[in-house]
């Protein structure tokens, strides 16, 4: 497994958009906002934001899933702001990372 150290520096700045996903879309309050899901959060971002901007959140979770690290807290807590618990509603981050992806995917193609 990788340390979020170990990420090469160009996947670094691909990790932004995530990175500005978990910040903004899933602060303190997210839970009144967009149905008050995260699948609604992940929602009002593909809605929100331009096509580039979705198809590069889609290729860092990719990446992620391709590349899973030690830390996934320090990652989405620390590092990427997030105030949404993933182990609340899934095994693994692993998992959840898939059900972006997978939820990311229904909404352009419904």
């Amino acid at each position: 497994l990788l340390h979020f150290d170990r990420i090469p520096n160009t996947m670094r700045g691909q990790l932004k958009t995530l990175r500005h996903w978990m910040a903004w879309y899933l602060h303190q309050d997210f839970d009144l906002e967009y149905d008050g899901t995260v699948d609604g959060a992940l929602a009002g971002f593909i809605n929100e934001e331009e096509g580039s901007v979705v198809e590069s959140f889609r290729q860092e979770l990719n990446y992620l899933i391709d590349n899973p690290i030690d830390d996934w807290d320090d990652l989405f807590y620390k590092q990427f702001g997030s105030n949404y618990y993933y182990p609340s509603e899934w095994p693994s981050a692993l998992d959840w990372l898939r059900h972006l992806r997978d939820e990311t995917d229904r909404l352009l193609n419904p």
